[in-house]
């Protein structure tokens, strides 16, 4: 409603370090109250800036044109409640947090307030430079993890399955971007201490780094930030939820080069033997053969029932019949020296099966026919 994700999501990260400058948005329509709280405000964050709004309407006009690191508004509005404010902003994607001030003294208000999304509530008369300066301190505590958190959340869903490095290096680029990073650096080292992963953006000669390190079967990540001193704790765990979400894509993108080579490898071998070597699932449907199946069988025999093959190749019966054997006795199979007739001549088959899945549940069995 007042901003686009992406700008409030820069404008987020940056909360979370209390920069010097923030801006805040004051709602209250007693022009002296007003007065008195700016006056507070400045002695509490000296650096902060300040705009007032006397209604809800110039609030709402004021927050969709400039982003704010904290609301303090009042309860009482000459065109409605503080507490509707909250409300409104509590709806937002990482929106400013509220800070309610009432001259109630009633408990009811702080439970209203927190219904309404406020993270705290001041009152009139116990109002003073430390308090209000605690209220700020507790307004970013609450709302920087989870503004982190969302922006993590939407560079690591960026992320693919297939990741690699020219992916990572636009993360990290966002991510650098959005904290005002001067450099960022990740690097993965697989089970071997090998760099599996090794990505650098930004100036080479950036001040000290805030290093991020996590692990896990044997594989570490390390994320270097480099920038002026920063309060990284208040953004480390989201820092490391992103580290998590990489090092488990890296992991899983070996993973699957190694499964596709091995599953090439064991292609190659077995589309170089004569002997006929199928999946096949519970109804007798084959899922993978290798060239002497296709040859023997019918050259679409992937996703065609062993039953319907049978009619033109009694090598197909055979199949089934071993299939049939380890759903009746859930266990391995064999079959020695049966004979084939067919083409004016008969061939010996030996066969065996095995289940892809021990038990009687087994979803899949492996066929091998040797002539």
């Amino acid at each position: 409603m007042m901003h686009s994700l992406h700008t409030v999501l820069i404008h987020s990260l940056v909360v979370a370090w209390q920069p010097s400058g923030q801006r805040v948005l004051i709602v209250e329509d007693d022009p002296l109250f007003g007065t008195i709280i700016e006056r507070l405000l400045r002695a509490a964050a000296p650096s902060a800036t300040t705009e007032v709004a006397i209604d809800l309407t110039s609030a709402r006009a004021k927050l969709t044109t400039t982003s704010f690191d904290v609301v303090l508004t009042g309860v009482t509005l000459p065109d409605g409640s503080g507490f509707a404010l909250a409300d409104e902003l509590a709806d937002e994607t990482a929106t400013p947090p509220v800070i309610i001030i009432t001259g109630s003294d009633d408990r009811e208000v702080w439970g209203e307030a927190a219904e309404a999304g406020a993270t705290t509530v001041l009152t009139k008369s116990a109002l003073s430079e430390e308090r209000l300066a605690g209220a700020l301190e507790f307004s970013y505590e609450v709302t920087a993890s989870e503004r982190a958190a969302g922006l993590i959340a939407a560079l690591a869903s960026d992320l693919g399955g297939a990741i690699d490095e020219a992916q990572v290096r636009v993360v990290l680029d966002r991510l650098r971007t959005q904290l005002g990073l001067e450099r960022a650096v990740l690097t993965v080292l697989d089970d071997d201490g090998e760099r599996a992963l090794d990505v650098v953006v930004g100036d080479p000669n950036g001040h000290a780094a805030r290093a991020i390190t996590r692990a896990h079967d044997g594989w570490t990540i390390a994320l270097e930030l480099h920038a002026t001193e920063r309060a990284w704790g208040r953004v480390e765990a989201a820092l490391e939820g992103l580290c998590d979400v990489v090092l488990a894509h890296v992991q899983l993108a070996r993973s699957r080069r190694l499964v596709d080579l091995s599953e090439s490898r064991y292609r190659a071998v077995a589309n170089a033997t004569s002997d006929l070597i199928m999946t096949v699932d519970a109804r007798g449907t084959i899922l993978t053969a290798n060239a002497a199946v296709l040859d023997e069988l019918d050259d679409e025999a992937v996703g065609t029932s062993l039953r319907r093959l049978v009619g033109s190749s009694p090598v197909a019966e055979l199949a089934l019949q071993l299939l049939r054997s380890v759903q009746s006795n859930h266990e391995p199979a064999r079959l020695d020296d049966r004979p084939i007739d067919g083409d004016g001549r008969r061939r010996w088959f030996s066969g065996r099966a095995i289940p892809a899945e021990p038990g009687p549940d087994a979803q899949a069995v492996h066929l091998v026919l040797s002539e």
